[in-house]
């Protein structure tokens, strides 16, 4: 019998306090409007539209949210479906900002918008992949390369006019055996990464701001709006437009009782 799992929209009014707290089931949440802080008593996040996370059933949390509020697209997972998705071992709990859970989450909270159920059980499960406390290779390990965190910090970066092969020479190094240990580490190619974190920086752009797409796209390095679309399609399954249109009206939705009953 398929265990239902429910996804739902929450509002939070602006400058909102709760105190310490536990939700009592294991919630993933995205945050697609406002602004929040989080913590546990020893440390705290502060987390902006994009923001993925889990926290687990028991997990003992104080949030403040922003002057504008707050509106997270939550998904509830019962125990057996977590531990059958995730194999177990997540931490209880965990915030990305961006790279590939953050792109995730908000391919899972547009697909849940849409109710397109076929890409909202392939983002759950990558997403819950990628928070396991110890994800196994390819992904990176404590044995990664000197060199790597500043790899990425280059790859981050918009500005398109340094290549993977400029990159490469400022280290000495190759670019087919630096490719090659970055694909070791990261667990997808340098281009591939580059691409991933400039549609996520317009991903995020196309909830917060009215922007041109065109704009958006030359802003983001790609040679032009056509590149821009067919990345975003590939890697989020919809086109930017459509992906922002599915964001639209989503402050206005009831906050307890849009609901989605989806089994995995």
């Amino acid at each position: 019998m398929p265990i239902k799992t429910r996804a739902n929209i929450i509002r939070y009014e602006a400058e909102h306090l709760m105190n310490a707290h536990v939700d009592g089931c294991h919630r993933l949440s995205i945050l697609v409007r406002g602004s929040i802080r989080e913590g546990d008593g020893r440390r705290a996040e502060t987390l902006q539209p994009g923001a993925v996370g889990f926290k687990s059933d028991q997990f003992v949390h104080e949030n403040e949210f922003g002057a504008d509020g707050a509106t997270i697209v939550s998904i509830v997972l019962p125990s057996p479906r977590l531990h059958l998705l995730a194999g177990g071992d997540l931490l209880s709990w965990r915030w990305n900002h961006s790279g590939t859970n953050s792109l995730q989450g908000l391919r899972l909270a547009s697909a849940l918008l849409r109710k397109d159920d076929g890409v909202t059980e392939d983002a759950v499960r990558k997403i819950l992949f990628h928070l396991r406390a110890t994800p196994p290779r390819p992904f990176a390990t404590g044995n990664q390369p000197a060199w790597l965190p500043h790899v990425l910090r280059e790859l981050r970066n918009s500005d398109r006019s340094r290549s993977i092969e400029d990159i490469s020479n400022e280290l000495e190094r190759h670019p087919v055996a630096l490719g090659r240990a970055f694909r070791r580490h990261v667990g997808c190619s340098a281009s591939e990464y580059r691409h991933r974190c400039r549609i996520h920086r317009v991903a995020v752009t196309l909830l917060q701001e009215n922007a041109s797409l065109t704009d958006l796209a030359l802003k983001n390095g790609f040679s032009d709006l056509s590149h821009m679309t067919r990345t975003f399609r590939r890697l989020m399954d919809i086109p930017p437009g459509a992906y922002r249109d599915s964001f639209r009206d989503v402050s206005k939705l009831d906050s307890f009782k849009t609901e989605w009953s989806l089994s995995f």
